[in-house]
Order: structure tokens, then C-alpha cells, then sequence
């Protein structure tokens, strides 16, 4: 759903969710009523590190859609890491990044495989769109970590079911965001559920270089100033062959034991050596100047503007006022 992301606010409770919205093209082509599927697929049972639907809104003769997801207070992690960079210039404590790292992981194993208990028992999605700007940020601490920051995938839009995959194996992939320029694997156009894990490895490398695209950190060194083991898993992500890069919950496995083994020796030395970015600006594509794709929730904050429509539970839309602080992405 490209429509735009907005703001919205509840008239009734106040609170705050993310509207997805949606158009003609976007319903007749069943782009709407996949990610209503996936999103309700996945929050049975609900998975802390994935951004949950609050309710959806269909109006086929209008041509409009909506979706409603639970708003994270940090926004987009583009922005998160933005916002590091400008304001601090100071790389990520490297026991956060251990425990993002676990808890996105964990999230991309539940959309492969499901519980764990029961693996075998879920149709899995790939997902196809993991970028900084899909990965939504919200202060509070998970269950048995210690960081100050929760992180949610979010942004299932271009996810496909694994038979979708080898039913339509010669279906032109182009119009997923798995095509995002500066984010397609070595793979592309071909992609499987290893390419989330290329993906998702991306991501933590822009985590540990304050950087939003793959473009601007160096893959041999992908995580400058922090140790050797954390650059080797991330290494072991971008592995460019999918045949031989592991899978979503082997690298789940490996962050748990990895970090486990660190962890006495993170707790002394604490930030990573050294702990700020080199004076020297990152690297940048000058042939397309490439950035995020539009279409994310990050950074969203503007003027308020009254319209009508209140979000309720399992309803759509009920009639009453809703304040909208909304920006097109």
C-alpha cells in the first residue's frame, strides 16, 4: 500500500496509531487484503517485535483503504539513526546492538517458520522489504534484555507466502520493494527467504556505521570498532551466495550464543572502541543519489487537522472526530 502513511489520533481514547492508506490499484490487484491477511496471520499469537494491526478500513466503491497499526514512539529506525548520528556522532553500545539484532531475527524467524514449538505447523512469508525505514522504534525494554529500545518489523506489503514463490516462479518481482534501489541482494531479481537474511544483515551494518543504506558501509568491515564477532555474523548474513548463507533461525541461534559468550566482557568494556564515527562523511552512490523508499512511518509529525472517522476495534471506522497529524511520505 502506497498511499501514504499518516498520523491519526483516536477522539475517544487520544492515543496515537500509524495509518496505512491505500487506492484503487492497490484493492484490485489484492495488495490490501494480502497485508490484512499477513498482519492477522502473524499476530496469532502476537510477536513483541512485530508491529501489530489495530483495524483495517475497505471501501471498494470509493476506491479507499486504510490500515491501522500501533505507532512506535521513536518512528522509523532511519530517522533513530539519523537522529544518532546528527545529535551524538557516537556509535551504538555494542550490547544494544547484540539484542536488536536477536530481537529482529527473532521476528524474521516467527514470519519463516512460526512458533518454534510448532515450525513446521505455519505457511511462512518472505518478506521482501527489510530496510531501516520498514523497522519501527519504541522506547521500553523487552523481556530479558537490557536496552532501552524495542524494535518492531513492520510493513508487509510486499511479503509473499513461500508457495506464492514456487507457483509464480517467473512472475516479474519488480513491483515488490524487495527491489528498493540500494537493497536488493546479490540475488535479485530472484529472491527467497535467505534474502530477508541479506536484508536484515544490511541493516544491522547501517546500525553499527550510523548509515541508512548498504551503499554507504564496506561489506568486508561491516561493523568498524566493534568485535570480531559481531562482524562475523553480520558477515555471515551478506554471504552473497543464498545457497550458503544460513537461514533466519540459525542466525537467531548463533546472535544468542554469540552474545551470551560476549556478554561479561561487553558489561566491562561497554561501548565499542572506537566509540565515535571517523571524521569522514559516509560513502555515497552519486549515480542515483539513492535513498529509503517513500511509503515508511518514520519521522511523522505535523500540524493537526480535524476529519472525520474515529479508529475502532475490529469495525473500521465509526463516525465522530479524529485528529490527523499527518505527512506524506
Amino acid at each position: 500500500m502506497n498511499g501514504g502513511i499518516f498520523l491519526v489520533r483516536d477522539a475517544k481514547t487520544k492515543k496515537e496509531y500509524i495509518e496505512k492508506r491505500g487506492g484503487r490499484r492497490e484493492i484490485e490487484n489484492g495488495l490490501v487484503e494480502q497485508e490484512i491477511l499477513i498482519l492477522k496471520f502473524l499476530s496469532c499469537p502476537p510477536h513483541p517485535h512485530i508491529n501489530s494491526i489495530v483495524d483495517h478500513y475497505v471501501d471498494r466503491k470509493a476506491s479507499k483503504a486504510s490500515l491501522y497499526l500501533r505507532r512506535c514512539s521513536e518512528g522509523g529506525l532511519n530517522s533513530f539513526i539519523k537522529k544518532r548520528r546528527e545529535n551524538q556522532a557516537e556509535l551504538f553500545n555494542e550490547i544494544d546492538v547484540w539484542e536488536w539484532f536477536i530481537q529482529v531475527f527473532d521476528a524474521l524467524t516467527y514470519c519463516h517458520y512460526g512458533n518454534s514449538e510448532k515450525r513446521a505447523s505455519k505457511d511462512d512469508y518472505h518478506d521482501g522489504w527489510n530496510m531501516p525505514a520498514n523497522i519501527l522504534v519504541t522506547k521500553g525494554t523487552p523481556k530479558g534484555q537490557t536496552t532501552a529500545y524495542t524494535f518492531q518489523l513492520a510493513d508487509f506489503g510486499c511479503a509473499v507466502q513461500r508457495s506464492s514463490v514456487y507457483r509464480d516462479r517467473n512472475k516479474d518481482r519488480a513491483t515488490t520493494s524487495f527491489m528498493t534501489a540500494g537493497w536488493q541482494p546479490p540475488e535479485s531479481p530472484r529472491f527467497t527467504a535467505r534474502s530477508d537474511v541479506w536484508q536484515l544483515g544490511a541493516v544491522m551494518a547501517c546500525i553499527c556505521n550510523l548509515v541508512n543504506l548498504p551503499t554507504q558501509f564496506d561489506m568486508k568491515d561491516p561493523a568498524p570498532g566493534y568485535s570480531k564477532q559481531l562482524n562475523e555474523t553480520i558477515q555471515g548474513c551478506l554471504i552473497p551466495d543464498p545457497s550458503t548463507r544460513p537461514k533466519s533461525y540459525e542466525v537467531l541461534a548463533w546472535c544468542k550464543q554469540q552474545y551470551e559468550n560476549l556478554r561479561e566482557e561487553l558489561n566491562t568494556s561497554g561501548s565499542p572502541n572506537p566509540s565515535t564515527l571517523p571524521q569522514r562523511s559516509p560513502p555515497v552512490n552519486t549515480l542515483r543519489q539513492l535513498r529509503p523508499a517513500a511509503g515508511n512511518a518514520a519521522g511523522i509529525s505535523l500540524p493537526t487537522v480535524p476529519i472525520q472517522g474515529r479508529v475502532e476495534s475490529g469495525g473500521g471506522l465509526a463516525g465522530g472526530n479524529v485528529n490527523r497529524r499527518r505527512r506524506r511520505r
